[in-house]
C-alpha cells in the first residue's frame, strides 16, 4: 500500500494538518464530508489516478504576511466542505492555494488561473488592498470577490452585512439599558473589521450612546494581556464588544482570571460564535456570522459565471443574527 503522508494530503485538499490527522484516526471534530474527501483522494493517489482534472475552480485564499489568524476557531472545514459539496454536483473539481503578498507568487498564480484546465476563480479577499486587486483583475477567467468590496461592476461580490450585524448589537445594548460601550478591536487591519469599526462609530452616534474603540491585539494571548491591563481601570466601561473571536477569547480569559462575573461586573457580546468551552461554563452572546453558506452563495454565482461570461454581476450580503447567551 503506497504511504501518502498527512502534510500531503493537507496540502493538497486545502486542509490543516490537524483535521487530516483526526479523519485518519476517526476521531470526532470532522465532518462526514470532509472524511470523505479525504479518503477518496486516498484511494486515488493508491490506484495512481492523476489528481489533476479539467474543469478546475480555483479557490484562492489570500492573507497578508502580517495577518496570520490563529487556529482556535477552524472556520475553514466548513467553508471548504460547502465549496466541495457545491463544485460536486456541476462536475467540477476544486484547487486550493494559500498566498501572500509575495508578488512573484501572484503572478504565478495569475498564470496558472488562466490555464485552459482552469474555468474560475474565487478570491478570499478580506485582506486584499486595491493594489493588489489590479493584479488579480489580471485573471481572465470568471472571478469572484469573496469578503471585500472594490467597487468594480466587472465582478460580482459576496460579504458580511456588517452595519446591519452591529446595529443588532447596539440595539440590544440600548434595551439592556446601557448608555456607555467600549469596542474591542483586534490590531490586524482587514475589509471585516473596518466595517464592523465604521458602524460602530456611526451607531453609537445613531443611538446617542457613549463609545470608544480600544486596540487589543492581533492573537488571543496579546489580547489576553492587555484586557488583564485595562479590566483594572474601575471606569473602563462595562459592556464591551469583541470584534472577532481571537478578541473574544482572549477576553473571556483574561475576565476569568480577574475573578470578574458577568453581568455583575462586565457585559461582552462577541462577534462570530465560539465553543463554549472557552467560556468557562458561560455561552458568549455573539453575532452569527453565516460562513458555509456563504460559500455555497459564491460557488453558484461562480458557476453560473462559468456557463455565461456575460450573465449580470450581484453584490450578494449575508445578513447576521444575533444569538443571546449569558454574559449580557
Amino acid at each position: 500500500m503506497m504511504k501518502i503522508k498527512a502534510a500531503q494530503i493537507a496540502r493538497d485538499l486545502g486542509l490543516s494538518k490537524a483535521t487530516v490527522s483526526l479523519a485518519l484516526n476517526d476521531k470526532p471534530g470532522v465532518s462526514e464530508e470532509t472524511k470523505k474527501m479525504i479518503f477518496q483522494y486516498i484511494d486515488r493517489m493508491e490506484k495512481g489516478i492523476d489528481i489533476v482534472e479539467n474543469n478546475i475552480i480555483k479557490i484562492v485564499n489570500y492573507s497578508k504576511k502580517e495577518n496570520i489568524y490563529g487556529g482556535e476557531v477552524d472556520l475553514w472545514s466548513e467553508v471548504l466542505s460547502e465549496f466541495n459539496k457545491e463544485a460536486k454536483k456541476d462536475g467540477y473539481s476544486l484547487g486550493i492555494d494559500y498566498i501572500n503578498d509575495d508578488i512573484d507568487e501572484i503572478n504565478k498564480l495569475i498564470m496558472e488561473c488562466n490555464q485552459g484546465h482552469v474555468v474560475g476563480a474565487i478570491v478570499f479577499a478580506n485582506d486584499l488592498d486595491e493594489d493588489i486587486f489590479k493584479l488579480f483583475k489580471q485573471i481572465k477567467k470568471p472571478l469572484i470577490i469573496y469578503d471585500n468590496d472594490f467597487d468594480d461592476d466587472n465582478y460580482s461580490y459576496v460579504m458580511i452585512d456588517n452595519y446591519q450585524g452591529m446595529e443588532k448589537i447596539i440595539k440590544l445594548i440600548v434595551e439592556k439599558g446601557f448608555n456607555e460601550v467600549c469596542y474591542l478591536a483586534n490590531s490586524h487591519d482587514n475589509y471585516n473589521f473596518r466595517k464592523r469599526r465604521m458602524a460602530f462609530t456611526d451607531l453609537i452616534s445613531k443611538y446617542n450612546l457613549t463609545g470608544r474603540i480600544f486596540i487589543t491585539g492581533n492573537d488571543v494571548e496579546s489580547v489576553y494581556e492587555a484586557m488583564k491591563t485595562e479590566l483594572v481601570d474601575k471606569s473602563f466601561p462595562k459592556v464591551l464588544i469583541s470584534e472577532n473571536y481571537q478578541v473574544s477569547i482572549g477576553t473571556i480569559k483574561a475576565i476569568q482570571e480577574m475573578n470578574l462575573s458577568f453581568k455583575d461586573d462586565i457585559n461582552l457580546i462577541g462577534i462570530d460564535e465560539i465553543p463554549d468551552y472557552f467560556c468557562y461554563g458561560h455561552h458568549l452572546t455573539a453575532l452569527k456570522i453565516i460562513h458555509g453558506k456563504r460559500a455555497g452563495v459564491a460557488l453558484s454565482l461562480l458557476k453560473k459565471e462559468i456557463e455565461d461570461h456575460d450573465v449580470e454581476k450581484f453584490k450578494i450580503y449575508s445578513t447576521c443574527r444575533l444569538i443571546e447567551g449569558d454574559t449580557i
